[in-house]
């Protein structure tokens, strides 16, 4: 009988080792802390039309006062009206990537136009609301009318011009362009560039 016993503590002991082994370290969750973006003068920043050379308005990252590298990618013309995009991306203590960007927006003329508001479609109506505390930036609920939904951001050009900012949704990348109307309709041309690609011209009537 004892030594049943003997062979019987044996096991247990053998089976304990055995579960101990399998709470390593490499079975610990371990949590991850990414770097805070500050984007001097924001993640929107405007600026006239001029013959100089564009100067990143600053930014940086860091965990308290822990300062990381920052890779900037995209340029910006500052004598030609358009949006451009600055991609900025630093990599946690961990090694995984963080990402952050601003649009840059060149205009003629300060944006002096407001275009939110309701707008329908087809028995759609979509709202458009800014983006900012001033002008220029926009988001819409839906470029697209009835049950297929696509939200867009745009940017005022100025004389009536719009572009969408590039982005995604479950219908894939989107893009293009808007132009305002002198009765305030706003008709966009937009390209699914992940159907076909699909472009279509949509009439959003002001509300």
């Amino acid at each position: 009988m004892k030594r049943l016993l003997y062979i019987i503590v044996v096991i247990v002991a053998i089976f304990a080792s055995s579960c101990k082994k399998d709470l390593t370290s490499e079975d610990v969750s371990k949590i991850t802390t990414y770097p805070a973006y500050t984007l001097t003068g924001g993640s929107f920043y405007t600026a006239l039309v001029s013959n100089q050379q564009f100067v990143d308005p600053g930014v940086k990252a860091a965990i308290g006062t822990k300062q990381y590298p920052v890779k900037t990618e995209g340029t910006v013309n500052l004598s030609i009206p358009d949006l451009y995009i600055l991609n900025y991306s630093t990599y946690s203590d961990e090694g995984f990537v963080w990402k952050a960007q601003r649009l840059v927006l060149i205009t003629n003329s300060p944006i002096t136009q407001n275009y939110t508001g309701k707008y329908s479609r087809s028995g759609t109506v979509a709202s458009i609301d800014l983006k900012t505390a001033y002008l220029g930036y926009y988001s819409m609920t839906t470029v697209w009318s009835g049950t297929t939904i696509i939200p867009i951001e745009f940017v005022d050009l100025g004389g009536g011009d719009l572009k969408i900012v590039p982005g995604s949704t479950g219908y894939g990348r989107h893009e293009g362009t808007g132009k305002v109307q002198p009765n305030g309709d706003i008709w966009f041309t937009v390209t699914l560039l992940d159907q076909g690609p699909l472009t279509s011209v949509r009439k959003w009537t002001k509300s």
